[in-house]
């Protein structure tokens, strides 16, 4: 019930558990109280009644609705323990970071962005919990947080690895669950986190297929602790020697090339090429070939699949594009995916490679002026089985042109 909508009533906080009191039997609020616990109450704003607790330490105020956090909360110049997660929050500002005596920090499932660089003011903070946010980077100024013991950033949209966290000297734990991380720094690690004692990656192989640092990707199919696991991976790139990798390039540099993404465009109308087009993919990984692919069907029931698909569109390196009059006519293909892929194309030299499921008016169409790997009047579904196998081979041995550059 949201306390607002009760006029007859008033916000009393009796116990230290919100409740409705009438106005008639207004009680004596003692303001000396040093824990709050108004979770799970509706409430759409901080009740302006809290900042009057100035002996206040610990704050719960988690499973709410509150999508702005007011700077008064700064007036509770005490708070030890702080607990937003599960409301709206979009942003912080500056002055919640006057609270100087925070030593739990907890802001879970919200809608934050990312943090301030104030968050260096609370140099007391032992436990910072960010999860289920929309956070890509951490401001440098976490590294003076040299009290922390206790970081969780899973399921963020991380790509690149915070280094600022690598001097966190007394840092114990962290979780890195559920994220997109492109470089992972295995031996600096090991190496700069001296207390570390715990290390959480498991994460969902289907949200996590493509674009992945190799350490990272290894680390996420380990439930529970991987601590061990990066010891030895550690190890494992300090004594590998230099490889001829299989495309015949020398590995020499200290850390080989990222994968390449695959993208793959299509409609659901057209799955069953998706299926067969797979399969063929699948050959390359099996030789050795460093590349990620990607299609919607990685992406997990209740997962932000909106979201998922654009970060999967900004890493594309290469796109294969399942071209029909359904693919042509999907509002989602047209507006979100092919703008994206084409820009890619003209700025980064992404690779685009059409393929014609079905006769349709590809020529004219905004991909038309890309060279399909099929001829557009000889559509896999007018081919006999081993006519669309040899077209799929010729996908995949321009894919391993490509992959050679």
């Amino acid at each position: 019930m949201d306390v607002k909508s009760c006029p007859p009533q008033e916000m009393q906080i009796k116990q230290n558990k919100l409740i409705l009191a009438n106005k008639d039997h207004r009680m004596k609020i003692n303001f000396s109280a040093s824990k709050l616990d108004l979770s799970n109450q509706n409430l759409k704003e901080v009740p302006a009644i809290v900042f009057k607790y100035k002996n206040l330490k610990k704050l719960n105020l988690s499973n709410n609705q509150i999508q702005v956090l007011p700077k008064e909360l700064a007036k509770c110049k005490r708070l030890t323990n702080l607990d937003l997660s599960d409301n709206f929050l979009k942003t912080l500002y500056a002055k919640h970071f006057d609270l100087i005596h925070l030593e739990v920090l907890i802001l879970n499932n919200n809608m934050l962005k990312g943090l301030p660089k104030q968050i260096g003011n609370i140099k007391k903070l032992k436990k910072l919990s960010v999860s289920g946010n929309k956070i890509s980077s951490l401001p440098n100024e976490i590294s003076s947080l040299q009290s922390l013991e206790s970081l969780n950033l899973a399921d963020n949209d991380f790509v690149h690895f915070p280094d600022s966290i690598l001097a966190l000297k007394s840092l114990k734990r962290i979780w890195l669950n559920n994220n997109q991380f492109q470089d992972f720094p295995t031996g600096n690690i090991k190496q700069q986190l001296p207390s570390l004692l715990a290390l959480y990656c498991f994460s969902s192989l289907n949200k996590t297929y493509f674009g992945i640092d190799p350490d990272y990707l290894t680390l996420q199919k380990y439930k529970g602790n991987s601590i061990g696991k990066i010891n030895l991976l550690a190890l494992k790139s300090e004594n590998q020697p230099k490889l001829i990798d299989v495309m015949g390039i020398q590995n020499g540099e200290s850390k080989q090339k990222a994968p390449k993404t695959l993208f793959i465009s299509y409609s659901h109308q057209d799955e069953e090429w998706l299926k067969k087009i797979n399969v063929f993919l699948d050959t390359l990984q099996y030789e050795g070939l460093q590349l990620n692919v990607w299609d919607d069907t990685r992406i997990n029931t209740g997962d932000r699949w909106k979201d998922e698909i654009e970060k999967a569109l900004l890493l594309a390196d290469i796109a294969i594009l399942i071209v029909s009059s359904d693919f042509l006519r999907s509002r989602f293909v047209r507006e979100k995916e092919v703008p994206v892929l084409l820009k890619k194309a003209q700025d980064k030299g992404a690779a685009i490679l059409p393929i014609i499921a079905k006769r349709c008016r590809f020529t004219t169409s905004p991909i038309g002026e890309y060279q399909s790997i099929n001829k557009p009047e000889e559509p896999l579904n007018a081919l006999e089985e081993y006519k669309q196998d040899d077209i799929f081979f010729r996908l995949t041995e321009e894919i391993v042109r490509i992959l050679k550059l």
